[in-house]
């Protein structure tokens, strides 16, 4: 093998474990969107303008500047927080179940840096604790629930994870076949689905009383 081809087997390998990572990154924000209620309209990872790895998922949040409604305001603002985080926490259990090491490399950090930046945003701006020391126990205990909801339903993420590798790009339809069809916890998101379809249907006049209808007709809050 001469070096120009095994630079490029290298580039090529790199680029797959790449794809493979952020796979599981997009992965673990969607998964954790559609525990928390969210319609995810799609997820993809593609190669942006400087030629690296990217992803990206749109999901659907009410906002919440005007409600007034403290477990209402909680509940949406701490699943739009934990949804920056989860892309990162997902990234590490697969690293972990790959290798076995805890320490995660801070090179595969720079991925989430706009993650965290619109997490820290909101945990400021919504007063989610009064000072620096209490939004870092925030932080920190925000984390640990968010790794043990994603730990739970790892394998659906893997089923997410190695979809979205294969096909670049899965929209809400399609996320929903799978986890209908193939997850273990079928029956679980068969109920999730069911109330997801109920907030998007009200999508249109999901006002303070209409959202806190369905999520306390639902034992959510």
């Amino acid at each position: 093998m001469t070096y120009d081809q095994e630079t490029s087997t290298t580039k090529k390998f790199a680029r797959t474990l790449d794809n493979i990572s952020t796979a599981y990154h997009e992965s673990g924000h969607t998964v954790y969107c559609l525990l928390k209620l969210m319609l995810v309209e799609s997820t993809s990872i593609y190669i942006d303008e400087s030629d690296r790895v990217a992803g990206i998922t749109y999901y659907m949040n009410p906002e919440v500047g005007e409600f007034e409604d403290n477990k209402i305001k909680e509940f949406i603002l701490g699943s739009s927080i934990g949804t920056n985080y989860a892309g990162l926490i997902a990234e590490r259990i697969n690293y972990k179940n790959m290798c076995g090491e805890n320490k995660f490399p801070l090179f595969l950090k720079d991925g989430s840096a706009a993650d965290n930046i619109e997490a820290s945003k909101l945990i400021r701006k919504f007063k989610m604790a009064p000072t620096k020391s209490l939004r870092e126990i925030y932080r920190i205990n925000l984390k640990e629930t968010i790794q043990n909801d994603l730990e739970k339903y790892w394998d659906d993420i893997s089923l997410i994870a190695h979809s979205l590798f294969k096909h670049k790009k899965l929209k809400f339809k399609k996320l929903k076949e799978i986890l209908l069809t193939n997850s273990v916890n079928k029956k679980f998101w068969k109920k999730q689905f069911k109330i997801i379809d109920e907030i998007s249907k009200n999508a249109d006049d999901l006002d303070e009383r209409t959202i806190g209808l369905i999520l306390r007709r639902h034992k959510i809050i």
